[in-house]
Formats: C-alpha cells, structure tokens, sequence
C-alpha cells in the first residue's frame, strides 16, 4: 500500500496547490476500492486523477523553470 503522506510531502512542492488536494483526495478514495477491489470505483478515480493531471498540464504549460 502507498504510503499517501510521505507521497504527499514529495508533491506538494511541484504540484499546483489549486489540484493538489483534488488528486490526493481522489489517490485516497482510488488505493481504498483497489484494497476492497471495487473495480468501477477504482476506474473512476483513475479517470479523474487523469483529468486532473491533464489540466495541471494544461494550466502550467509544462513550465518546469517554474517548478525548479
């Protein structure tokens, strides 16, 4: 199981803070109906990290001088 809080602390200094929250919030519900092995559950949440994650990228451009 993915320890959340040490990943947390990792991403937190290079993601967005705006869907920092909204991915984490949807990693959690996502590691939970993989446990429990609830298989629409977890292809939803799969789906919502990707939409979050191409709308990071498409909000920041890819602008890594910006993250380092």
């Amino acid at each position: 199981m993915m320890d959340l809080e040490k990943e947390k602390n990792i991403w937190y200094k290079l993601l967005n803070h705006a869907y920092f929250n909204e991915i984490f919030a949807s990693l959690k519900i996502l590691n939970q109906s993989i446990s429990l092995e609830e298989k629409m559950t977890s292809l939803k949440e799969i789906e919502n990290v990707k939409t979050v994650l191409d709308n990071l990228m498409e909000d920041e451009c890819c602008n890594l001088n910006r993250i380092f």
